[in-house]
């Protein structure tokens, strides 16, 4: 895991799986674990409490958007996920990304009974997002 960790340059670990994985005790213990393998932008997600940007020198606490009722958090990190990679390739910045992550992750305990579709339409769109970002990342790197 580590080898693979050495090779990104953005991570977005859910502190609940990194505590049970690696110990870590707090959402900035998982930052400073990350950044000692040289990932340089880190957002770390904490479920229904705020999560942990660290990005270009900067560490922000960011709120997450809370539904008036959630009844099914099912894809909702996965929607995290792909919105704030494509936030951050259209130009807005960490902070700013993981606002609109939280906004996309608040829409998904509202289908309570599409529940498989659901899981199955957030990990297409995030697979997609994943694709495109690849790409664009490709292209800026090595433009033709």
């Amino acid at each position: 895991m580590e080898a693979a960790l050495r090779l990104a340059d953005v991570a977005l670990p859910t502190f609940d799986d990194e505590a049970r994985l690696f110990g870590d005790r707090s959402l900035e213990e998982t930052v400073e674990r990350l950044s000692r393998l040289g990932i340089s932008e880190i957002v770390v997600k904490n479920g229904d409490k705020p999560c942990l940007v660290a990005a270009q020198g900067v560490r922000e606490l960011v709120p997450p958007i809370t539904p008036e009722r959630v009844v099914d958090t099912t894809g909702a990190g996965d929607s995290f996920g792909g919105a704030y990679l494509a936030a951050r390739l259209t130009g807005l910045g960490p902070a700013d990304a993981a606002r609109t992550a939280h906004a996309a992750a608040a829409l998904f305990p509202w289908f309570a009974m599409a529940r498989n579709w659901i899981s199955i339409v957030s990990h297409i769109a995030f697979g997609l997002v994943l694709a495109w970002s690849y790409m664009a990342l490709v292209q800026r790197r090595h433009p033709r």
